[in-house]
Parts: C-alpha cells; sequence; structure tokens
C-alpha cells in the first residue's frame, strides 16, 4: 500500500538550488515554520538536499547576516544528501527502513517533481546557539532593518568569532568553489 498523507511529515519548505537562504526562511515564517522544520532543497530527480532550519544558526553564527544572501546551490555540499522516492513506489514499512539508511534518517518523498512530505526516523533538535529565537525569528529581525543597518546587524547576544590564525574578530566569508569558511582578514581557511 502506498504512502498517505498523513503517514508524512509536512514540517518542511521546498525550495530550488538558485534561490537564496533568506527567500527560504521568508517561506518558513509564512507558513509559521520552526526550527524543528526541514528545507528541502530540489535539483536533483533521486537526491535532494536536506537542513534543518535550527541547524542554519550555526552557519549563522560564522557568517554573519551575508548567510541570508547564498544560494543554496553554494551551499550544496553542506546539505545533507537525503534519497528521495515517489509516494506511490513505496509504502510505510518500506519508507521507514529507507530513511534509517538515508543521511540524517530523513527520506523525502515526491509527488511528481514536488516534495509532498518527508519520513524521518528521528529527531533532532539543534543546539541552542541563539536560545528562545527561531531561525525564521532572527532572519525576521534582520529583514525588518533598513538596508543601511543590516550591515552591522549582528544577531543579539552573539559576539562573532575570532579568527585562530590572525586574532581578527569578525564573521567568516564562505567560499563555495571547496565549501569552506574564511577568515574576512587573512583569508585563511577556519578549521571545522
Amino acid at each position: 500500500m502506498p504512502l498517505l498523507d498523513e503517514d508524512l511529515d509536512k514540517r518542511f519548505v521546498q525550495v530550488e538550488k538558485d534561490e537564496t537562504v533568506g527567500s527560504a526562511l521568508a517561506k518558513l515564517q509564512a507558513q509559521g515554520g520552526d526550527d524543528d522544520w526541514l528545507i528541502c532543497v530540489t535539483g536533483d530527480p533521486s537526491t535532494v538536499g536536506v537542513v534543518g532550519a535550527g541547524a542554519m544558526k550555526g552557519w549563522l553564527e560564522r557568517m554573519g547576516p551575508p548567510l541570508f544572501e547564498l544560494r543554496f546551490a553554494d551551499l550544496w555540499n553542506r546539505l545533507s544528501q537525503a534519497r528521495a522516492v515517489q509516494q506511490e513506489a513505496v509504502g510505510i514499512g518500506a519508507a521507514e527502513r529507507l530513511a534509517l539508511r538515508s543521511p540524517g534518517g530523513v527520506l523525502v518523498v515526491l509527488r511528481g517533481e514536488e516534495v509532498a512530505g518527508c519520513v524521518r526516523v528521528t529527531v533532532k533538535r539543534g543546539d541552542e546557539t541563539f536560545p528562545g529565537s527561531s531561525m525564521a525569528q532572527l532572519y525576521g529581525e534582520y529583514i525588518s532593518q533598513a538596508p543601511d543597518q543590516r550591515a552591522k546587524w549582528q544577531p543579539s547576544g552573539v559576539e562573532p568569532p575570532v579568527c585562530p590564525h590572525c586574532g581578527h574578530r569578525g564573521f567568516y566569508r564562505y567560499d563555495a568553489t571547496d565549501g569552506s569558511f574564511r577568515c574576512a582578514e587573512c583569508g585563511q581557511t577556519i578549521p571545522g
């Protein structure tokens, strides 16, 4: 028997690879999502890039506001590459087994090219980098600022990290070519 709609976890937002993190978070806000929601990035018929909204807090802590302007194509190697199946192709038992073997314990279920939902075998809460604030709330705080004030915005209560190479305090830059973080001052790769 194929998966039914009530078998699926509907806590997700679907975006394309060329969309920005900011546009995904705007969709998340509009749908009333929270940090336990997934952002499903489509672009390949057999896999879907998946990231938990709460997991992006770690990215925000390292990169600061430039994160909101990055496209998911640039972040592709940082996303879990979850397996994707058509809704009518599997039943709930097979879907749970596939989710167990899929990165992050998530199986993305498609109806045609659209994400119909997910089957999750585990639900992990992200660390509380910004306690009490969801990623959607942090983006709302950022976007509500005037454009000239956004350049200096930083999440409340968070000091930019210190480069282990040169000691410069500031958010790191993300290098999409190799998926690394780099110091804005000395350009050295930041471990981790």
